[in-house]
């Protein structure tokens, strides 16, 4: 009785499992394929693996999430293989099916990142999907995290690159 439940008489095909025909006999449940789930009990089709999702056993009730740092535009894939890495300025979220790039204020120096990087005080990037961010000049600076450098208060300058907070620029 292979992936069926007794329930008064009639035979619930199991999640994962399905059969076209409501009155179920012993053993006509069938094993969903790879790259296809179902998840409730009784008679019903499997579905393919929505993106961003894979399934790489047979009779799965649900799908497997690709990873954070990789991302799948495959409909009913059956493997991990699937899920390609994100290339460098850019991330993604578990179940993605498209890499995001890094926003500007951040980075990203590597291939499959699961999230963007801020840059470092005394430094800014005012563009998306980079791999590194820019000195803050001399005459601004640059808190963590910042997407453009500011220029020191009137009054004050800084003659290094790097200047972090406002307080490195001098009077």
């Amino acid at each position: 009785e292979f992936g069926a439940s007794y329930n008064g008489g009639c035979q619930l095909c199991f999640p994962g499992t399905y059969s076209l025909n409501a009155d179920v006999p012993t053993n006509a449940c069938t094993r969903c394929p790879k790259g296809t789930y179902k998840r409730t009990y009784g008679a019903g089709v499997c579905q393919p693996c929505p993106a961003g999702t894979y399934t790489d056993t047979l009779g799965s009730p649900a799908c497997i999430l690709c990873e954070g740092g990789t991302y799948s535009e495959a409909v009913g894939a059956e493997s991990e293989g699937t899920c390609v890495k994100c290339s460098t300025g850019k991330y993604s979220f578990p179940g993605s099916t498209v890499c995001r790039n890094a926003p500007a204020g951040t980075y990203i120096d590597y291939e499959g990142a699961k999230d963007s990087l801020p840059c470092l005080a005394g430094s800014y990037q005012p563009k998306s999907s980079q791999t590194s961010c820019l000195p803050a000049p001399p005459g601004k600076f640059a808190p963590p995290g910042a997407a453009v450098a500011v220029r020191c208060p009137l009054g004050t300058a800084r003659k290094e690159s790097n200047a972090t907070p406002v307080n490195d620029c001098l009077a």
